[in-house]
C-alpha cells in the first residue's frame, strides 16, 4: 500500500494536522492510501499540542490520541511531504516534496507558541493544501 508521510520538526502541530486532515480526505473518498507523520527533531512520545488538536475540532475533524515519532528512515514506497522548504532541504531523497512544491502557495510556517487563533489559521492552510493534495493524487491514481 503506498504512504503519504507528512513531515515537520517536531511532529506535534503540522505534520500531525496535516496527517489528521488527509486522512480524513481520503477515508471520505475510500482511497487505499496509508497517512502518517514524523518529525526531522521530534522526541517520541509527545502528545500532539492542544491548540492543534482544538483547530482541527474547529474544522470538524476528532484526533483521538496523536504521539510524535521522529523520522529516522526514508521508505523508498512512500511519497514525503514537508512542511516547508527548508526541512525538505534536510532529505535529499527523489520521494521528498515540500508542500509549496506540489500544491503551490507558501512554506507552512510552525504556530508552536502563539495563540489558538494562530493554529486556526494554520490549520485552514494545510486543510487547502490537502484538499489541493487530494485532487492532484486522485488525478495520478484514476
Amino acid at each position: 500500500m503506498k504512504k503519504i508521510i507528512f513531515v515537520c520538526e517536531g511532529n506535534t502541530c503540522r505534520s500531525p494536522m496535516a496527517e489528521k486532515i488527509f486522512a480524513n480526505f481520503v477515508k471520505k473518498e475510500n482511497i487505499r492510501l496509508k497517512v502518517e507523520s514524523f518529525g526531522i527533531d521530534a522526541d517520541n512520545g509527545i502528545e500532539m499540542n492542544i491548540l492543534a488538536k482544538r483547530a482541527l475540532k474547529n474544522l470538524g475533524i476528532l484526533v483521538g490520541t496523536k504521539k510524535s515519532k521522529k523520522l529516522c528512515k526514508i521508505e523508498s514506497n512512500a511519497i514525503y511531504i514537508t512542511m516547508t522548504k527548508q526541512i525538505k532541504s534536510f532529505l535529499p531523497y527523489k520521494n521528498v516534496f515540500a508542500f509549496s512544491d506540489l500544491v503551490g502557495g507558501e512554506d507552512i510556517i510552525d504556530p508552536y507558541g502563539n495563540n489558538q487563533e494562530i493554529y486556526d489559521k494554520t490549520a485552514i492552510i494545510i486543510f487547502n493544501a490537502c484538499e489541493k493534495l487530494l485532487k492532484r493524487i486522485k488525478s495520478i491514481i484514476n
